[in-house]
């Protein structure tokens, strides 16, 4: 499947990687390749995954933004949280406490240890495995690619792809207004205008 990225979407995913090492995550998650899909490094603004935001009417600054957020909350999606608030746990007071005590941000995702008892830092891996979601993720671009009748895989799959996988990444999505429906319209828009 990889071989049909095209060259935006394997600097998505490549940039995933990075991104889930850089904070010492285990594996790449949905989040990884959400930020890597807002980020406009790797693609001219108008084009693929920037271009469905735009169509959409959605920032990519405003992704990046919640995506913070989330992971400020240590990563639950909109469903855990309902899940925990019905069961009477208030994960935003959770969150100002510890905070508190220990500092903004002190929920998100570790920071790369510096492992060993020499103190040296710990080795980047050549191969990082990417979770579930992420997975996910993926293989539905697959089938979005196949649905618009494209014999590639572009960053604007991937986006709609992660807005239809359940999840943080499609919770964060669909909370900045762009839903699956609304980003396969505009894809579907932009076939037809081609």
């Amino acid at each position: 499947m990889f071989e049909r990225f095209t060259k935006d979407a394997r600097a998505v995913v490549e940039q995933a990687v990075s991104e889930a090492e850089a904070s010492g995550a285990a594996r790449v998650d949905t989040l990884h390749l959400l930020t890597a899909v807002v980020d406009a490094g790797h693609a001219e603004e108008g084009t693929g995954a920037l271009g469905l935001l735009a169509a959409v009417d959605v920032a990519p600054a405003d992704i990046a933004g919640r995506v913070v957020e989330l992971r400020r909350h240590g990563g639950l999606s909109n469903v855990d949280r309902r899940a925990l608030r019905d069961v009477g746990i208030d994960v935003d007071a959770i969150v100002a406490r510890v905070e508190e005590r220990h500092g903004e941000g002190a929920m998100a995702e570790p920071t790369p240890a510096t492992g060993g008892i020499r103190g040296r830092r710990r080795r980047i891996r050549w191969h990082m495995p990417f979770g579930d979601g992420a997975k996910r993720v993926l293989q539905a671009s697959l089938r979005q690619a196949r649905d618009v009748r494209d014999n590639y895989i572009g960053s604007e799959h991937v986006l709609p792809a992660l807005a239809a996988v359940p999840g943080p990444a499609a919770d964060v999505l669909t909370d900045a207004g762009a839903t699956p429906e609304r980003l396969r319209r505009a894809l579907l828009q932009r076939r037809l205008a081609a």
